[in-house]
């Protein structure tokens, strides 16, 4: 899904084995050598992520929720706009390019609601508004 690298993901498999939670792609996952390639982890992290009751639908929903997170984050301060928008513009490219994110990717397209006067930091506060709810 191109969120977590794949040592992360070997990790995660560890951790859940750990929680006595077992299925075989989840063991050969945990048990990558590290460092881990992407062509090997990808395909055995979907496989596990069903093992453990999270289907691939159930990913895109935790991305889109995590998304939000990052959203928090930018508007609490904690986070810098420039970074916000590249971890978002992630999640839009690794879960299938939901609507939801999409001008999060386009911080240089001519977007007609974009004031051209309005800074980076200025249209990520929109853009995290709105993916919270807020006014």
């Amino acid at each position: 899904m191109g969120l977590a690298t794949p040592d992360e993901a070997a990790d995660w498999a560890v951790g859940e084995l750990d929680e006595d939670r077992d299925g075989r792609a989840l063991r050969i996952l945990a048990g990558l050598a590290k460092p881990a390639s992407w062509w090997e982890a990808e395909p055995l992290l979907e496989k596990a992520l069903i093992e453990v009751g999270c289907g691939l639908r159930a990913s895109r929903d935790l991305c889109v929720e995590y998304a939000r997170d990052i959203a928090r984050a930018f508007l609490s301060g904690t986070l810098p706009a420039s970074d916000a928008a590249r971890e978002v513009g992630r999640i839009y490219y690794a879960i299938g390019y939901p609507s939801a994110l999409c001008d999060w990717i386009c911080f240089d397209c001519d977007i007609p609601r974009w004031n051209p006067d309005l800074s980076l930091d200025g249209r990520v506060t929109v853009l995290a508004r709105e993916l919270l709810g807020l006014p």
